[in-house]
């Protein structure tokens, strides 16, 4: 999916879980409070219809969900305006779209599926929503319970005039002291519906107790799993090495490279994590991760599709450590390298006369002329390299003969950096 479209997506997401979230806040104040004017409804009415467009997207995904809560969360009192009816069980009416908590945590787990790499933190997100927004209902339930009985909790206060935020504030404050079975008893029940309402507040209260202990156990165990795993890959081996005698500086290299794999690729193992791909998708997947080699790379731009293909689905990625030897002067060369990200050194007859960086690739020479390598190549930091191995070069080149014409043009225009070598007598 293309960068923009698959931006576009996750706004879409978090302006429908935006929407959903301010329409449960909105319809709770508007019960409450003497706000039901124009400015109100038409907020409200913009927000059901963000909201609507959202299950209705979905609808292939929880069908049933989906249009249950599209029945519920409709507009009902716009067919019956004016009417003593509607306005006598317009807050029921409103009170159904508190049902869109269950929209909230579809969308959210939906957009958890989607969103692997940060699954963890969606769920987090989504039991603090769940959290916050069962708070505010239940404070609002509360207070409406209040306004509408002379005998109950909130007549003493409504009797000292204080504002509707204060109103609120107390509702609110009763509905967590209840839901954390604190309940210190300065606010209690006055009437029986007050004191049914109070029974299932702490019921549900003590269900998040188990919820919220859950869910938390298992987003800390889901940050935490692969990197624990990781870790405890890492101190098997340096423990290993040190059952071995193996000196200090090199089990430091060993740890620091380990710590940089993990910055770099966290758990997972590029090499073989396409694998189980068909091969038609694992070359595009390849072609789309190296697209900054092909651009950089003239053979790659050279050659025909089918053989592009080819070259990316042969090649072997490693990532390496500063220092790491890649080519050794007098050894024969039986790969060719490319350098996909990081800087290497050369050094010739005991000199040191350039870099190579990403983009460029070297063995070629070496290896199409048989002869052996008289410059040593090692890394200056850690490096991403992709070896391309003799035998599926000779492979590509049985198959198809003209890539040893595109492989001699490539050469013939490398860097003057690897030109001013070559006429110098150095072979990569």
């Amino acid at each position: 999916m293309p960068v923009d479209s698959l931006h576009s997506r996750r706004v879409w997401h978090w302006l429908q879980l935006s929407a959903v979230c301010a329409s449960i806040i909105l319809i709770g104040a508007g019960l409450v409070f003497p706000l039901a004017g124009v400015g109100l409804l038409l907020a409200l009415y913009v927000l059901d219809l963000i909201a609507w467009y959202g299950l209705w997207q979905a609808r292939h995904r929880s069908p049933r969900l989906a249009f249950t809560l599209l029945l519920i969360t409709a507009p009902w009192e716009l067919l019956f305006i004016s009417t003593a009816v509607v306005d006598d069980a317009l807050p029921l009416i409103w009170m159904l779209r508190f049902t869109r908590l269950l929209q909230l945590n579809m969308l959210s787990v939906h957009h958890e599926r989607s969103e692997l790499s940060a699954s963890g933190y969606l769920k987090l997100v989504r039991l603090i929503f769940n959290i916050a927004l069962t708070t505010h209902i239940c404070a609002c339930v509360w207070l409406v319970l209040g306004l509408s009985n002379a005998d109950s909790w909130l007549a003493p206060l409504l009797e000292a005039g204080l504002a509707d935020s204060s109103l609120y504030i107390r509702s609110l404050y009763w509905t967590i002291t209840t839901m954390t079975t604190v309940g210190y008893g300065d606010i209690t029940p006055g009437v029986d519906a007050e004191y049914l309402f109070a029974a299932f507040v702490m019921l549900v209260g003590a269900s998040f107790y188990a919820y919220v202990i859950g869910n938390l156990a298992s987003v800390l165990a889901q940050f935490n799993a692969q990197k624990s795993a990781y870790q405890e890959r890492v101190r098997v081996v340096a423990n290993y090495l040190r059952n071995q005698q193996v000196p200090v500086e090199l089990i430091g290299r060993v740890q620091n490279y380990y710590d940089r794999r993990w910055q770099r690729y966290r758990h997972y193992d590029e090499q073989n994590l396409l694998n189980d791909l068909p091969g038609s998708l694992s070359v595009e997947v390849k072609a789309e991760l190296a697209r900054n080699l092909i651009a950089k790379v003239p053979l790659f731009q050279m050659v025909s599709l089918p053989i592009r293909d080819l070259l990316l689905g042969k090649l072997r990625l490693e990532f390496v450590d500063p220092g790491s030897l890649v080519t050794r002067a007098g050894e024969q060369t039986h790969r060719i390298v490319f350098i996909a990200e990081g800087e290497l050194e050369v050094e010739y007859q005991g000199a040191k006369i350039g870099t190579l960086s990403a983009g460029d690739y070297f063995g070629n020479h070496s290896l199409i002329l048989q002869e052996r390598a008289t410059a040593t190549v090692t890394t200056r930091g850690f490096s991403e390299l992709m070896y391309l191995d003799q035998h599926e070069y000779e492979r590509i080149k049985r198959d198809y003969p003209e890539f040893v014409d595109m492989v001699s043009k490539a050469m013939s225009i490398n860097s003057e950096q690897m030109t001013e070598w070559m006429l110098e007598g150095v072979v990569l």
